[in-house]
């Protein structure tokens, strides 16, 4: 008359309900994870990391999806935090800028020039820009070009010079052989980093700054004596190959492009 005893088999599961757990999902259980002796033995540990890595493809599947949302949706994470960019080969037009200046659409702009220099003799990605410029890529810690000695580099490239914000780098271009397209090294101060976006101007897509990788320098750093020397025969040279261009919140895209 006693309450009945619940009888455990080899793989130690409750046969009964003493567990308070209904007998089907008893048995279910100990046909899913116990493998059984002799000839009725089945692979259970294969399953079981079969289970284990589905779980983990399917929950890496929606982590990624919802940071690239986040991505789509807050540009300035990958560090466009602009509407459009002008680009041109041989530079943007200095009229195409002075348009900007008088569009009561526009909330600023800024050009600047995808260049490679060498930052403590590694080459890297730089981008050339005005200093105190009115649209810069987003800032992480310190602060945006204020002065012709200073630079902005990106979290990886900051890293991988084993540099803080404060330190000094010392910045070059070219060789004395690429006179007058050189500069020797120049002693700058790291005085931020960026979150540099993906964009290209006039170099290719192989050889660009991307979100941790590259610099921002002021475009002193390669005077402007040298553009004359290219050669350019374009009736508006010297312009940059870059123009980043932000418009006002308000403004909706097909205004913007219009």
């Amino acid at each position: 008359g006693g309450a009945r005893r619940a009888e455990r088999g080899s793989g130690g599961w409750d046969r009964g309900g003493g567990a308070g757990v209904p007998v089907p999902v008893v048995i279910g259980l100990r046909f899913a994870l116990d493998a059984g002796r002799g000839p009725t033995a089945v692979p259970v540990r294969q399953a079981r990391v079969g289970a284990i890595l589905a779980v983990s493809v399917v929950t890496t599947t929606l982590t990624f999806g919802s940071g690239l949302r986040n991505l789509v949706h807050k540009p300035d994470l990958y560090g466009w935090n602009w509407s459009y960019v002008l680009t041109s080969i041989n530079g943007v037009p200095p009229q195409a800028l002075a348009v900007l200046g008088t569009d009561s659409d526009v909330q600023g702009f800024a050009g600047y020039t995808d260049l490679h220099a060498q930052i403590d003799g590694q080459d890297e990605p730089i981008l050339l820009g005005d200093k105190n410029a009115a649209v810069a890529p987003p800032i992480l810690d310190g602060h945006a070009l204020a002065a012709d000695d200073q630079i902005v580099l990106g979290a990886a490239t900051l890293s991988g010079l084993h540099k803080r914000v404060g330190d000094t780098v010392i910045g070059s271009f070219g060789t004395p052989a690429d006179a007058p397209f050189y500069v020797p090294p120049t002693p700058l101060k790291i005085v931020g980093t960026a979150t540099l976006p993906t964009v290209v101007g006039s170099g290719s897509f192989a050889d660009h700054t991307s979100m941790g990788i590259g610099a921002i320098l002021s475009k002193s750093f390669l005077q402007s004596k040298n553009q004359p020397a290219a050669g350019n025969a374009d009736p508006t040279p010297g312009g940059q190959t870059l123009a980043f261009v932000r418009m006002h919140p308000n403004v909706s895209p097909v205004c913007a492009l219009s």
